[in-house]
């Protein structure tokens, strides 16, 4: 009964993601760089305006590394601690920032944060 309850709830909060609107290079970086932001899942990170970054995961596992912003808002992450490369995008829609994986282990994944 909760798992399908849970599964619902999932599958409710999808549509939402997937009509944001994703951000260009420059509204990506300015509300990455703008505070520490907490996500959905759990995780925490700092992007920093030197392009480099720190991101703290629920399980305590932590990355840091560099980043850079393509203009068409495409971010690319060089996790220096673990040795591995993923990208993600930033989308917003209605106030609400979503941060969804594009490569890497997460791919596919969107989270919510603030």
């Amino acid at each position: 009964m909760f798992r399908s309850l849970l599964f619902s709830a999932v599958l409710c909060t999808l549509p939402f993601a997937a009509a944001a609107d994703q951000l260009t290079g420059q509204e990506a970086f300015e509300v990455l760089t703008a505070a520490t932001r907490t996500y959905s899942g759990g995780s925490v990170s700092t992007f920093r305006p030197d392009g480099t970054f720190v991101f703290t995961h629920a399980d305590g596992r932590r990355e840091e590394g560099t980043y850079r912003i393509t203009q068409r808002g495409l971010v690319q992450v060089n996790d220096a601690t673990h040795g591995s490369n993923y990208t993600f995008v930033v989308s917003e829609r209605g106030g609400q920032y979503f941060f969804t994986y594009r490569s890497g282990p997460g791919r596919g994944n969107t989270y919510s944060f603030e």
